[in-house]
């Protein structure tokens, strides 16, 4: 017998670009994709703290499979979502941050081959993947210079809490190299006085 294969197409109206877009219009920063309603009522409530936790890689298919439907991820998902397509580490956290579709910011895979150089780049560290040497490469886009948070006019204070091999964003960046130690970091931050949003990968 055959197996069955299921294929999830991306939904560009209900994906991770969403989010961001969401958040985009909620930080008052450009944004031309659509929102999630369900997102914007909750942001609408003027919290003291926003917390966006990305967990690479976790997706309903392993919830399902790993966890009972009452514990808590599963008893208060709210929406399911959709990533990109590819949905590689890369291509998906590139669209989240720069709230823009894959083939806007062209980030697809950890490894892009570039003929103008004829190398194969790893894009996140941009280096040679046969020579390790760092690259000069700033093609399809440059290093920062098109995250949506970097337009946000908030009161909100912004922090990134990022392991060591991450680039922290914003100006204040804390490393956390466990989940443990990322949401210590982030019930931290929660706890300063004024009003905090914070983005840990």
């Amino acid at each position: 017998m055959e197996a069955v294969r299921e294929f999830t197409k991306p939904d560009f109206t209900k994906s991770v670009v969403n989010v961001s877009a969401t958040l985009a219009e909620f930080f008052n920063a450009p944004n031309d994709n659509p929102t999630l309603p369900v997102l914007a009522r909750e942001l609408d409530k003027n919290y003291k703290n926003v917390v966006f936790i990305l967990f690479d890689g976790m997706g309903t298919h392993p919830l399902k499979k790993n966890t009972d439907q009452n514990d808590f991820l599963n008893k208060y998902t709210v929406m399911t979502l959709t990533s990109t397509f590819p949905s590689t580490t890369t291509n998906a956290t590139t669209s989240v941050n720069t709230n823009k579709l894959p083939l806007e910011h062209g980030w697809f895979g950890w490894t892009l081959h570039f003929e103008n150089t004829n190398q194969n780049v790893a894009i996140f560290p941009r280096e040679d993947v046969i020579t390790r040497q760092k690259t000069d490469m700033t093609y399809p886009m440059p290093p920062s210079d098109d995250y949506w948070f970097n337009y946000a006019k908030t009161d909100y204070n912004i922090t990134s809490v990022m392991p060591n091999y991450c680039k922290g964003y914003f100006n204040s960046s804390i490393k956390a190299q466990t989940v443990d130690e990322c949401l210590d970091a982030v019930r931290n931050i929660c706890n300063k006085d004024g009003k905090q949003f914070i983005y840990a990968y």
